[in-house]
């Protein structure tokens, strides 16, 4: 039998779709795979589109 090896496979940020290395890798709310910053510039727009209710 002729056996290929694989390369390992790399899960991408659910965010910015590039590799996130698990070592490294965080989860957001939904249990997708984030970096770290790709989350906290997402939560930072988000926070800057909410507009104070006066």
């Amino acid at each position: 039998m002729n056996q290929i090896a694989s390369a390992p496979v790399v899960p991408s940020c659910s965010i910015c779709n590039k590799p996130a290395p698990l070592e490294t890798a965080k989860t957001d709310e939904r249990g997708q795979i984030v970096h770290e910053e790709c989350y906290v510039f997402k939560m930072s727009l988000i926070a800057a589109s909410i507009k104070p209710q006066a």
